[in-house]
């Protein structure tokens, strides 16, 4: 749809907040892991703590930044600002190919569920294998099947569609689906309560386990959960009033995040005290225990929206760089590779690219000064502080866990895996440089 004046339409302070909720969290899925590999109580206790370090921080240096440079390009536009092309050049490059990555994770996610509620690939199979194995299958014989990796590009192209129609489109679908996926949860809160007998806080800590090594563990998974808050900042000209409405935005959703993963599971772990059973179950089997079959199935369905609205909102924040076409295609080339693999290459490359957005909320304080900002970090140094160093540090953690978990020196996969994701950045603005100045000499 378009304004009046034939423009499209802008989103406004209900689109926004819809969309930023989209993108960092979309329903409590993904945390089952966090409560049996930790413990209830410390993973409780992590969920609702965290945010205090990492989704309130960066939240802060976002609205900060997007307040007083509300610019199409977000991140990546404030790094140039501050340090100059090249570093501009290294966030964008990041935070772009590093949803290139999570997108291929919940396009592979939203094919999973789907597969496990009981769809039959069989004659996708049939096709497959009928027309391509003498080429492919020595090439794509340890990966997922064809079945399932059609499936994922099917969903990457309809919600490249929606993209195409504009931020309005994304925004409103957004809002629909993310009421709808919340729904089973908010009939899990309710019967988890009503049937409440235990104390979701007992055991704090998984028997048998270091607190250290079920903390790190807990956290890893937890930082991937809270992550997300800087992406709708490339659609800054494409909001009313950034000003206004981002700062507003994160302080709506921040709360809203937090409730939706602390809230429904407190209440299961009340009514069900199974807590040994989270990552086998997953909340579809939680759901069944509590409910029965319908709230399960409405779970499955939740699950089925929460990927889709993860990759369809991330594919929205992409798409105002450059080349939403070509970004597709990159997710689903990398829709054939396993969900940890990706994930893994997303984490070296989101702690990366925060480290740098507190770098640049820490710089433009001092070179742009003078600059409106009609939000700004609370606490004035000292709260610019607080804001950027602990978030700061956390990521370094993040990045130390990646290449020495415990038991291990150094684990060289995440050494090639991590380095060679960081280093792609300069690699590619060496190639950069040499087409920009071909290009000069061409013309």
């Amino acid at each position: 749809m378009s304004a009046p004046n034939g423009s499209p339409r802008k989103a406004g302070l209900l689109q926004l907040s819809f969309l930023i909720y989209g993108v960092t969290c979309a329903g409590a899925y993904g945390l089952e892991s966090l409560v049996s590999d930790s413990g209830p109580g410390l993973a409780l206790t992590v969920l609702l703590l965290l945010p205090v370090l990492w989704a309130v921080p960066i939240s802060l240096a976002c609205a900060e930044l997007g307040a007083a440079f509300p610019i199409e390009g977000g991140y990546y536009r404030w790094s140039k600002i501050a340090f100059g092309e090249f570093w501009g050049f290294q966030a964008g490059w990041w935070s772009y190919v590093g949803n290139f990555v999570n997108n291929g994770a919940f396009a592979v996610l939203f094919a999973d569920y789907l597969k496990a509620w009981g769809a039959d690939y069989e004659w996708l199979d049939v096709l497959t294998r009928r027309v391509y194995p003498p080429l492919l299958d020595p090439v794509f014989g340890g990966l997922p099947g064809f079945n399932h990796w059609i499936v994922c590009v099917a969903l990457i192209w309809v919600l490249t569609y929606l993209n195409v129609r504009g931020i309005r489109v994304v925004a409103d679908s957004a809002i629909v689906f993310n009421v709808l996926l919340l729904l089973p949860f908010v009939f899990l809160t309710v019967i988890g309560a009503l049937r409440w007998q235990h104390n979701p806080f007992i055991p704090f800590l998984a028997p048998g386990k270091e607190f250290g090594v079920a903390f790190s563990a807990g956290i890893m998974v937890a930082i991937w959960l809270y992550s997300g808050w800087d992406k709708m900042s490339t659609a800054s000209e494409e909001v009313e009033n950034p000003q206004r409405n981002f700062p507003l935005a994160l302080a709506l959703c921040v709360p809203m995040v937090i409730a939706t993963y602390a809230v429904p599971t407190a209440s299961t772990l009340g009514a069900l005290g199974n807590w040994q059973d989270w990552s086998s179950l997953s909340f579809a089997g939680l759901a069944e225990m509590l409910g029965g079959a319908w709230l399960k199935h409405g779970m499955i369905i939740g699950a089925l929206l929460s990927n889709a609205i993860l990759l369809e909102v991330t594919m929205l924040t992409s798409s105002r760089l450059p080349f939403l076409v070509l970004g597709s295609a990159a997710c689903s080339v990398l829709a054939l590779m396993p969900f940890l693999n990706l994930i893994d290459i997303y984490a070296w490359l989101q702690m990366t690219s925060y480290v740098l957005i507190f770098a640049t909320l820490v710089a433009l304080r001092k070179s742009h000064a003078t600059t409106p900002r009609p939000f700004v970090v609370p606490g004035r140094r000292i709260g610019l502080l607080l804001a950027s160093v602990p978030p700061s540090l956390l990521a370094l953690f993040v990045m130390y866990y990646k290449l020495s978990p415990p038991g291990t020196f150094l684990d060289r996969g995440q050494l090639y895996l991590g380095v060679g994701s960081i280093l792609s950045g300069p690699a590619a603005y060496l190639v950069y440089l040499g087409f920009r100045r071909g290009t000069r000499s061409a013309g």
